[in-house]
């Protein structure tokens, strides 16, 4: 209630063997001014009704907050979630769609949805902010009780309800039934002017009713905008509309521009007309948020995961700083912007914005997509893609160790204490571990953290040295590594082709 800034009403229950006197006393509280409308449902009597007028009488009435000067999306599932113009970026979890997830599609179809609950926890444990729920399908009244159903799933389970849901349908008979469904303050993904203004209003109105906040596409009559001046037109034609006519809270308001496919020939600069479309609407149209799909951005590499999670990142590091706060996303799978090498992170950028000095970043970048997904490039792109940095993995002479172990972690091995099979070896693999992680070539493996130390790249960057080896009650995993492992990488480097396949029947027992 002290976030509410209109009237809060309250109506409990009777619970067993509760008195008029006890349900009224708990039900006002011995503080008060909680409540400005007060009653009761199952189980009131008349007596119970009496109760609560004489002990209202003995409390003040709730007063209502004042109205913030610069309000902000205030979204809530079990826990309250607040976006604030200069808060953090948020992350909608967008597995939980058959828009996103092969595999949700999977159990949407063959009416597994009970499976959808394990999706949706992974999402929350990878830190998702929002969960995006989607379930079209070809039949509209399946997809309305499905969509019901899985949304009444996820508010029972205590780990899922904590965040609220984005409900998505491209049918607003579907999108209702999942606003019904939500508990607390949800979003309703999406509405547009496609249809006319009138309908447009229509749906607003029935989603300001469930209390939800909306988001508003870009598209109008004619069809979908594409370029900025478009973007900004339809966006901004839709909030004066739900503003003056329907006095919609600007702070529930949100803007998707609709990314476009990054490098599509017809619109090669989609991208970027996204961003400047972002960064006009931000000053236009106060109060409100902008989203995007990152999934749609580099939907044409799907396959290419490392990639795609490459480009998004790059992505967000633009849209962000254009005003983009809300993305729709696979959590768990981006990577920080400035741990992507500079010469991957410079051709993402150009073929994102496209635009380059000497104009053939497309080619150079469609030759790396074409190594990473192992389809041989052109002959015009073999010279491209051989002088491109990051080398493909296959290039390159290391041996995939079946192991949960980063690279870095065989260094540890090798240069504790100073005296292993090959001291050097130690700054050497530090090097390709380095590279690795770079280039997301270990992105499957699991760091083990040890202790204090962490990763071992960022041993010097916190101890400055290596003798942190000799520091005592740090053990840096001497027993996981073994002199079978190290044997691979260097023969690796010096003879790639007697690289070991197995391993021998004495240290399969020892691994497990």
């Amino acid at each position: 209630s002290d976030l509410n800034v209109a009237w809060c009403c309250f109506c409990p229950a009777v619970e067993s063997g509760e008195t008029p006197e006890t349900f009224a006393r708990n039900a006002i509280g011995s503080k008060g001014g909680r409540y400005n409308v007060i009653g009761g449902s199952c189980g009131v009597t008349s007596e119970h009704i009496a109760k609560l007028i004489q002990f209202s009488k003995l409390q003040a009435p709730r007063q209502l907050p004042a109205p913030l000067a610069c309000p902000f999306l205030q979204l809530s599932a079990l826990d309250p979630k607040f976006l604030t113009s200069e808060g953090n970026f948020q992350l909608v979890g967008q597995r939980c769609s058959v828009m996103g997830s092969e595999e949700f599609e999977y159990m949407v179809k063959n009416n597994t949805l009970h499976l959808a609950v394990d999706v949706a926890k992974e999402q929350c444990a990878n830190s998702a902010d929002m969960l995006e729920i989607n379930v079209d399908t070809e039949s509209p009244v399946k997809d309305a009780m499905s969509l019901g159903n899985l949304v009444r799933s996820f508010s029972r389970d205590p780990v899922i309800a904590k965040v609220p849901f984005v409900v998505a349908s491209s049918e607003f008979k579907v999108m209702v039934e999942g606003l019904k469904a939500s508990q607390g303050k949800c979003i309703a993904h999406s509405i547009s002017l496609a249809a006319g203004a009138d309908a447009f209003l229509q749906k607003a109105r029935e989603c300001l009713r469930f209390g939800a906040a909306v988001v508003v596409l870009a598209e109008e009559e004619e069809g979908e905008a594409m370029t900025a001046d478009d973007k900004v037109r339809a966006c901004y034609r839709g909030y004066k509309l739900l503003r003056s006519r329907l006095d919609f809270p600007a702070e529930d308001i949100i803007l998707d521009c609709n990314v476009r496919t990054a490098g599509a020939p017809e619109y090669p600069s989609s991208s970027l007309e996204f961003l400047k479309a972002v960064a006009e609407l931000k000053m236009v149209c106060p109060g409100v948020s902008l989203c995007g799909s990152l999934n749609t951005l580099s939907w044409a590499f799907y396959g290419i995961e490392d990639l795609r999670a490459a480009m998004h990142s790059v992505f967000l590091s633009q849209a962000i700083a254009n005003g983009l706060n809300i993305g729709i996303g696979n959590t768990g799978e981006l990577p920080c912007y400035f741990d992507i090498d500079i010469e991957t992170r410079t051709l993402c950028e150009e073929f994102i914005l496209n635009r380059s000095r000497n104009g053939d970043h497309v080619q150079r970048f469609m030759a790396l997509a074409s190594t990473l997904a192992g389809v041989p490039p052109e002959a015009h792109q073999l010279q491209v893609a051989a002088s491109m940095k990051p080398k493909p993995v296959k290039r390159c002479a290391l041996v995939e160790l079946n192991r949960n172990l980063m690279f870095s972690s065989i260094s540890v091995w090798l240069g504790q204490n100073g005296g292993a099979l090959m001291p050097a070896a130690s700054g050497v693999l530090d090097v390709m571990a380095m590279w690795g992680r770079s280039q997301m070539l270990t992105i499957r493996g699991t760091a083990i953290p040890w202790g204090p130390v962490g990763d071992i790249g960022v041993r010097r960057k916190a101890y400055g040295s290596k003798d942190v080896f000799a520091m005592e009650g740090i053990n840096l995993g001497q027993e996981l590594i073994t002199p079978f492992d190290a044997m691979c990488i260097l023969r690796s480097l010096l003879r790639p082709a007697t690289i070991p396949q197995q391993m021998t029947v004495e240290e399969e027992k020892r691994w497990e």
